[in-house]
């Protein structure tokens, strides 16, 4: 195993040296727009509760697709046997239809987790898997590169009779889903991905990439395969730090170690909301630090960012 254990100063000095170098290449999961766009627990919440309000039940059960298995969580069926035999009476295109309404990017700023990358040096590459159109909406200067496509404004999908379609759907069960072209849902990668124009754009620029930031993302629980082994095959093996971002990164840490026969995959456990808002405002501290090789002084960050995290304990 090709692995070395980052100290929480030794790997911000690395993100902060990623966040000084041109052409550095960031790679966004969902994790980069919490809590701005619901995460797939709340995403079944909140399909579930409109279903459920609606009150437009099928005698029969209904069989769940790709998609629908990927989101719905189940309620439990000893707290509520009721509500777990409606919840089997889902149709995959409601959730299908209400997916894009949900993961359309419309929180108002400021939005720390994205304009925290305006201070990185520009261009470098903004490589999304989000569909919530935030990174193409804040990130202004660098390329972002929407892998899975985009989700219209709910301004859009109101003009068009989308949730007027989509609540249909509940009476009559066998309409088709509406589709957005070229909008990826949650669920198995298909190999035809690699061919999108966003992926060939990707593989040139991953050759002048010396830092790697993965913020929020696990390859969507190993559903993203396609991805990942774009990224484990196109990382040059001559890069100067990968870094892995999120609460609980040692998984893919420890998957992008071995792959790449790397010493230098750097984990930081942290959550990107309060991260991004520390690299921000890192505070006062800085004075009694030397100054940082990079965009940020590391020790101002782990200070504010365990300020941040103590304030909403």
């Amino acid at each position: 195993m090709y692995l070395k254990t980052s100290n929480p100063i030794a790997a911000l000095t690395a993100l902060s040296r990623c966040f000084g170098s041109v052409g550095s290449l960031y790679v966004l999961g969902a994790g980069a727009s919490v809590p701005h766009v619901p995460t797939t627990d709340q995403l079944s919440e909140r399909i579930l509760r409109s279903f459920l309000q609606a009150g437009i039940f099928q005698t029969e059960r209904i069989a769940r697709d790709v998609v629908s298995s990927r989101i719905i969580r189940d309620p439990e069926y000893w707290k509520n046997p009721m509500r777990w035999e409606l919840v089997q009476r889902l149709p995959p295109a409601y959730v299908i239809g209400k997916l894009p309404e949900l993961l359309s990017g419309h929180a108002a700023p400021p939005l720390a987790n994205y304009e925290v990358f305006n201070l990185a040096e520009k261009p470098s590459t903004i490589f999304t898997m989000n569909v919530d159109g935030l990174a193409s909406r804040i990130c202004k200067g660098h390329r972002v590169l929407e892998m899975h496509g985009r989700s219209p404004s709910g301004e859009v999908l109101e003009r068009s009779g989308w949730k007027t379609y989509t609540e249909a759907i509940l009476e009559f069960p066998d309409l088709p889903p509406p589709l957005i072209p070229g909008l990826v849902l949650p669920g198995p990668e298909s190999a035809d991905v690699l061919a999108r124009a966003e992926y060939m754009t990707a593989d040139r620029l991953l050759q002048a990439a010396g830092y790697v930031s993965i913020v929020g993302y696990s390859f969507g629980g190993m559903d993203d395969i396609y991805t990942y082994a774009f990224l484990a095959s196109r990382i040059p093996r001559a890069h100067q730090a990968i870094l892995v971002i999120s609460p609980d990164p040692y998984e893919v840490m420890y998957r992008l170690s071995d792959a790449l026969k790397s010493t230098r995959v750097h984990r930081i456990s942290a959550y990107w909301n309060y991260l991004a808002r520390a690299i921000l405002s890192p505070g006062e501290c800085r004075k009694c630090h030397p100054t940082p090789i990079g965009l940020f002084c590391p020790h101002c960050v782990d200070y504010r960012y365990e300020a941040l995290l103590d304030a909403t304990a």
